[in-house]
């Protein structure tokens, strides 16, 4: 099973650079051209973690992708575009998606060694950022070794959750050994 799983993981790394644009992100299907901000945090996540176990990546594929995310990151606006495929959609959600995009950028640069901190404090001022977002966040600051700042700035905003959201965030805080936070949400 090593020796399969050992293949499987060089073959994904292989066929990820097919998924690869000129700009260094990523797109849903090999050769296009046109990025995924979800699917490009997600398919540099994994090469992070396949790097950290000690695979081989193609060169410049990571510097590549670093340098585009870092790109996305500071270019990043919390506004949704209103043209007619969008409108589809709805405007809350939409939102949120940006967010979630933008916090799970920010907490993959930050993995990478590449932590955009003027984009994660252009975030974090958002008010009423959807909680999700505000976890991945925190979680990017804990990366950054700036924990507090993820973890405490947040609290006030999330007084209005439900019982449930307030453990899981709670739960959140405690993986990212915020324990004094996770205390004060419950």
């Amino acid at each position: 099973i090593k020796k399969q799983t050992e293949k499987n993981i060089r073959s994904a790394i292989k066929r990820l650079k097919k998924f690869q644009t000129s700009e260094g992100g990523m797109s849903y299907w090999a050769g296009n051209r046109d990025n995924s901000d979800w699917g490009t945090s997600y398919a540099g996540h994994f090469l992070l973690e396949a790097k950290k176990l000690g695979y081989e990546l193609p060169l410049n594929m990571e510097n590549r992708w670093v340098d585009y995310q870092s790109r996305k990151a500071r270019q990043w606006t919390n506004s949704v575009e209103q043209n007619s495929y969008y409108k589809y959609y709805n405007y809350k959600w939409r939102l949120r998606q940006k967010q979630l995009d933008q916090s799970y950028r920010l907490y993959v640069l930050a993995l990478s060694g590449n932590a955009e901190l003027g984009a994660m404090n252009q975030l974090r001022e958002i008010k009423g950022m959807y909680h999700v977002a505000t976890c991945r966040l925190a979680a990017a600051y804990a990366l950054a070794g700036k924990p507090e700042v993820g973890a405490m700035n947040r609290l006030r905003e999330f007084s209005d959750l439900s019982v449930t959201a307030k453990w899981k965030l709670a739960g959140a805080y405690q993986l990212i050994k915020q324990t004094t936070t996770a205390k004060k949400l419950v």
